[in-house]
C-alpha cells in the first residue's frame, strides 16, 4: 500500500511541475519577445530615421514568432523527458509491482518450508518420545542436542536441561568423558559400539549403546546414544550371584559339620569313658562332666545345621508350635542378646498340634526373626505370640520395636529380592521364602506396620484335621 501512495504523490508532483513551467516559460517567452521587440525596434530608430508603422508591427510580429518558436520547441523537448520519465516511472512501478509479488510468493514457499520443517521435527521428537528408554542425539564434542520424553524423566529434568549439557555429566556423573567411553570406537570404526555405564552419584546403571550418524561424505557429523536402565536387573544379578554362594556356603557348612560331628563324637565317647572311671566326688569327674554336657551340646546344635542345610523333602508331621519356636530361639537368642534385643514370650497352652514340615518351618522362623533383628540395630524387644486363631487355626505373631516399613513398601515385602536394607546387607529372599513355606502349608502370612514403632507378622496355620474336628 506504501508503494502506492508513494507513486501517486510521485505522478501528482510531475504534474505540477508541467503546468509550473509552463507557466514559467510562458512568462519567459512573452518577456523576451517584449525585450526582443523593444530592442529591435530601438536600434532601427535609431539607425533609420524614419520608421514605418508596418516595420514596427512586422518586428513585433517576428519578435512574438520568435518567441513562440522558442517555446513550443523548449517546451516540446520538456515534454518529452517528462514523458519519458513518466514511462520510466510506470515501468519501475510495474517492475516493483512484480518483485512484490515475487517476494510474497517468495515468503510462502519460506513459510511452508519453515512449517514442514517443523512437522517433521515434531514427528522425529514424538518418535522419540514414543521411546520408553533414553535416547540422546549428542554432536562430536559430547553436548547434547536432543533428547527424548524418558531421558528427562530419569535424569528428572526438563527437556530444556538437558539439551546442551555434557552426556558424560548425566549418565557417568563426571566432569570428563566416562571411562572406557565407546565413542572413539565409533569414530574410527563408523560402527555402533555398547558399554556399561554407572553413575557414581546414584548407583544407576546404563546399558549404553551408540550409532553414528554418517554425512554423504562419509564423516560421522552426529552420534545417536540408546540407553537403558539396569539396575534392577543388576541388582538381581547380584543377588542371585550372592544366593549361588550362599547355596555354596551351606553345602560348606554342612561338611564342616560333619567333619566336626565326627571328633566330638570321640570327645563325648572319651569324656564318657573317663567318667566311668573316676570316683564319685572328685574335681575331674565335675571337669569330664562338664566337657560331655559341651560336647553333646555341640552335636545337638550340628545336627541342627544339618538338618537346615540337607535338601529340603516336604514331609509333614506332628509338631508343637511353642516347642519348634523354642529350638529356633535356642540358635539365635545369643545372637539377639548381643544386639541388645529381648525377648518375651506370649505362647498359648493346650490347642493341638500341627502338621509342618519341621525343617521348612524352623526355615521360616529363622528368616522372620532374623529380619526384626535387623530392624533394631540399637536394640528393642522382639515379643512371639501363639493362640488358637477361631475354629481349626494356629496364630504365630512376632512383634519388634524396630524402625517399621514404610506404606508404599508394606505390598512389595514377600516379593522376592524386594529388600529395605543396604546394597550388600540382605538379599531379599527371606519373606518370600517364608511366605511360600506358609502357602505350602496350606496357611497365610501378613504384616502389620508403623514407621517408628515397629511391625508385626502374623502367621496362620490350620491344625490336624482329627484334632480341630475335620477329619
Amino acid at each position: 500500500m506504501w508503494y502506492y501512495e508513494k507513486m501517486h504523490r510521485s505522478r501528482t508532483y510531475g504534474l505540477n511541475i508541467v503546468q509550473k513551467f509552463s507557466i514559467l516559460s510562458f512568462l519567459w517567452v512573452f518577456l523576451f519577445v517584449i525585450v526582443s521587440g523593444w530592442v529591435l525596434n530601438y536600434y532601427l530608430k535609431q539607425s533609420m530615421a524614419d520608421v514605418d508603422g508596418g516595420i514596427t508591427t512586422s518586428i513585433w510580429l517576428l519578435s512574438v514568432g520568435g518567441g513562440l518558436l522558442f517555446y513550443i520547441s523548449f517546451f516540446g523537448l520538456f515534454y518529452k523527458a517528462y514523458k519519458t520519465q513518466k514511462e520510466m516511472d510506470e515501468g519501475i512501478h510495474r517492475l516493483n509491482r512484480e518483485l512484490s509479488d515475487l517476494n510474497v510468493h517468495l515468503e510462502n514457499i519460506v513459510d511452508e518450508r519453515t512449517l514442514a520443517l517443523k512437522r517433521s521435527r515434531d514427528d522425529i521428537q514424538a518418535i522419540f518420545d514414543a521411546v520408553t528408554d533414553i535416547i540422546v542425539v549428542k554432536d562430536l564434542d559430547s553436548n547434547i542436542e536432543m533428547a527424548n520424553r524418558s531421558a528427562a524423566a530419569v535424569f528428572n529434568r526438563g527437556h530444556d536441561g538437558i539439551v546442551g549439557e555434557k552426556c558424560y555429566r548425566l549418565f557417568w556423573g563426571g566432569d570428563s568423558p566416562c571411562p572406557g567411553c565407546p565413542i572413539s570406537e565409533t569414530l574410527v570404526n563408523k560402527r555402533s559400539a555398547s558399554t556399561e555405564v554407572t553413575n557414581i552419584h546414584n548407583g544407576e546403571v546404563f546399558d549404553l549403546s551408540i550409532f553414528p550418524v554418517i554425512d554423504e561424505k562419509g564423516k560421522v557429523q552426529k552420534v545417536i546414544e540408546y540407553a537403558k536402565v539396569v539396575t534392577p536387573q543388576k541388582r538381581l544379578e547380584n543377588k542371585v550371584i550372592q544366593m549361588e554362594k550362599l547355596s555354596t556356603l551351606g553345602s560348606l557348612v554342612g561338611e564342616i559339620a560333619h567333619q566336626i560331628n565326627n571328633p566330638l563324637v570321640g570327645v563325648v565317647n572319651t569324656a564318657q569313658l573317663a567318667l566311668m572311671q573316676v570316683e564319685e566326688g572328685s574335681l575331674l569327674k565335675e571337669d569330664l562332666k562338664g566337657i560331655e554336657k559341651a560336647g553333646i551340646e555341640c552335636k545337638r546344635i550340628i545336627r541342627k545345621f544339618l538338618d537346615f542345610t540337607r535338601p529340603a523333602r516336604f514331609k509333614l508331621s506332628p509338631v508343637n508350635i511353642n516347642t519348634l519356636l523354642e529350638d529356633s530361639l535356642e540358635v539365635l537368642e545369643k545372637q539377639l542378646r548381643l544386639k541388645n534385643i529381648a525377648i518375651e514370650r506370649k505362647y498359648g497352652e493346650g490347642f493341638p498340634a500341627v502338621d509342618v514340615d519341621t525343617t521348612l518351618m524352623t526355615q521360616v522362623f529363622f528368616n522372620i526373626i532374623t529380619n526384626a533383628k535387623d530392624a533394631m540395630p540399637d536394640g528393642g524387644r522382639l515379643t512371639i505370640s501363639t493362640f488358637p486363631e477361631g475354629p481349626g487355626s494356629l496364630g504365630i505373631s512376632f512383634s519388634d520395636t524396630g524402625t517399621g516399613i514404610k506404606g508404599e513398601d508394606m505390598a512389595k515385602i514377600f516379593s522376592p529380592f524386594f529388600t529395605t536394607k543396604g546394597e550388600g546387607a540382605g538379599t531379599g529372599l527371606g519373606l518370600s521364602v517364608a511366605a511360600n513355606i506358609i502357602r505350602s502349608h496350606s496357611g497365610r502370612i501378613y504384616a502389620e506396620s508403623k514407621v517408628g514403632e515397629g511391625t508385626t507378622i502374623h502367621i496362620r496355620l490350620p491344625l490336624r484335621r482329627e484334632a480341630s474336628g475335620n477329619g
